[in-house]
């Protein structure tokens, strides 16, 4: 997979292949420089990947909904 950096600077990383046929997501070792603990690299076609960001949304809004009032008054 070619990638193209769509996100840095975060604890994870995600990117596009080349062909724009699959999302990868990066999430590094939990101990950096571990070499003994690679990094974990999942792949999304995009049948996964709506699937995933519709659960992702579903428990945002669960989030904020459970959240005391003055958190939920926040703008992101």
């Amino acid at each position: 997979m070619s990638d193209k950096s769509a996100v840095k600077g975060t604890a994870s990383m995600w990117a596009l292949s080349s062909d724009k046929q699959t999302v990868r997501l990066t999430v590094p070792p939990a101990v950096p420089g571990d070499v003994s603990n690679p990094p974990l690299r999942v792949e999304f076609d995009r049948t996964s990947l709506e699937a995933t960001l519709a659960a992702l949304v579903q428990m945002h809004f669960e989030m904020i909904r459970t959240a005391p009032a003055d958190i939920r008054q926040v703008r992101h």
